[in-house]
C-alpha cells in the first residue's frame, strides 16, 4: 500500500489558488505504469486543427503571436469581412474554456450569430508553453504582452472589437481597452480598480494578508476620508477605487458594463463604487453595473455563468447588430440576467 499526500489541499483549497501535488502526481504514474503489464501498441493520432462544432459554427486551433499563445477561434460558417470580434482573457490561471465551459458556450453562441470569438491561453497556462510547476504571475510585463497580442490577433479595428474576463480577466479587458482600444468591455467580478497595479503571484492570493489592526485602519479611511482624498490615495495605487477605472475607460470612448456577484458587489459598495457611479453619471456616463441576486466570485456556480452570458450577448447585441447579417437571431436560448442595476 502506498499513500499520497496533498490531496486535501488540492480537492477543497482554502481559495482559488490550487496547490497541485506534483510529487503524488508522479507516484500514481509511476506505480500505473509497474501494475499495468498489458502490452503497448503504436498509436498515431490524426490532428484536426478545424471542425464545425455546431449548424453554422466553425472552430480552428491556433497559435498567436511571436509567444505562440494557444486560441480557439469560434467563427460562422459565413464570416462577413466586417465582423465584430469578441475576445475572452484569462482568469488567474483559469484556461480559455472558463468556469463550466461558459466561455465555449458563449463562443459558440455568438459566433452562431456572425461574429468571431477568440478565447486563447496566456503564457504559463493551458496548452500554451510547457508546463511547469511555476505560478503564472498577474499584471507582469509578459501578461500584458500576452494581451496585445491576443488583441492584434482578432484582427478587427477597435471600433469592432469587444473583450470580457473574470477578476484578473477583467482588468485585462480594461488594460488592453485602455492600451490599443475597443469599443465595449464587459467586466465580471472585478476586484482590482487601479491602474497602477503591480504584477500578482500566489502570495498574494492565497488568503488575507493583514492583521486586524491594519484591517480595523482601512476601514476607518473608507467611513471617514473625504472623498476627493480618497481617489488621490487610489490614483496612488494605495488602495481601490472603481471610480479611478470606469473615469479612464470613459474618458477613452469604451462601453462598460459589470456583472457583480453578491460578494464582489459588497467589496465594490465598500470601495465607495457606489459614489463613483453617481459623480460619474453626473458626467454622462452611462454605463451599467449589474449586482446579480446569488452566484460567487469564481463563477462555479451555473446562475451566474447565465447571468455573464446573458450580459455579454446584450452587449454584443446592443453594439453590434447594424454589422451583423439580417437573419442574426438574438433570441435563442436566451437565460435571464437576474439581478439589480445601478
Amino acid at each position: 500500500m502506498r499513500t499520497v499526500a496533498g490531496q486535501a489541499e488540492f480537492v477543497e483549497p482554502a481559495s482559488f489558488v490550487v496547490e497541485i501535488p506534483v510529487g503524488s502526481l508522479y507516484a500514481i504514474a509511476a506505480w500505473l505504469d509497474e501494475t499495468l503489464t498489458a502490452s503497448r501498441c503504436h498509436v498515431a493520432p490524426v490532428v484536426r486543427t478545424a471542425a464545425t462544432v455546431s449548424p453554422g459554427v466553425r472552430e480552428t486551433l491556433e497559435f498567436l503571436g511571436p509567444d505562440r499563445l494557444f486560441a480557439i477561434r469560434s467563427t460562422p460558417t459565413e464570416l462577413a469581412p466586417d465582423a465584430p470580434a469578441l475576445l475572452i482573457h484569462n482568469t488567474a490561471c483559469e484556461h480559455r474554456v472558463g468556469p463550466g465551459r461558459v466561455w465555449v458556450e458563449t463562443a459558440r453562441e455568438l459566433a452562431a450569430t456572425g461574429m468571431t470569438v477568440l478565447r486563447y491561453d496566456r503564457r504559463g497556462i493551458g496548452e500554451t508553453g510547457y508546463a511547469t510547476t511555476d505560478f503564472a504571475r498577474l499584471h507582469s510585463g509578459g501578461a500584458k504582452a500576452d494581451v496585445v497580442h491576443a488583441m492584434d490577433a482578432t484582427g478587427v479595428p477597435a471600433d469592432r472589437l469587444m473583450m470580457a474576463g473574470v477578476c484578473s480577466g477583467a482588468w485585462d479587458s480594461a488594460y488592453g481597452a485602455l492600451t490599443r482600444g475597443a469599443r465595449s468591455v464587459v467586466m465580471v467580478n472585478l476586484l482590482t480598480f487601479s491602474l497602477r497595479k503591480v504584477e500578482v503571484g500566489p502570495e498574494e492570493l492565497s488568503g488575507p494578508q493583514t492583521g486586524a489592526a491594519e484591517v480595523r485602519a482601512k476601514q476607518l479611511i473608507r467611513r471617514w476620508l473625504p472623498y476627493r482624498l480618497w481617489l488621490l490615495i487610489g490614483w496612488l495605487g494605495l488602495t481601490e477605487v472603481p471610480e479611478i477605472l470606469l473615469a479612464a475607460l470613459h474618458r477613452a470612448g469604451v462601453s462598460v458594463d459589470l456583472v457583480l456577484s453578491p460578494e464582489d458587489f459588497a467589496w465594490f459598495d465598500q470601495q465607495r463604487g457606489r459614489r463613483g457611479v453617481r459623480r460619474l453619471s453626473r458626467r454622462g456616463w452611462s454605463e451599467r453595473v449589474v449586482a446579480a441576486d446569488g452566484g460567487d466570485h469564481s463563477l462555479l456556480q451555473r446562475g451566474i455563468q447565465n447571468s455573464t452570458r446573458e450580459r455579454v450577448r446584450a452587449v454584443a447585441e446592443r453594439e453590434f447588430t447594424p454589422l451583423l447579417p439580417a437573419h442574426a437571431d438574438w433570441r435563442t436560448e436566451k437565460v435571464a440576467c437576474r439581478g439589480s442595476q445601478l
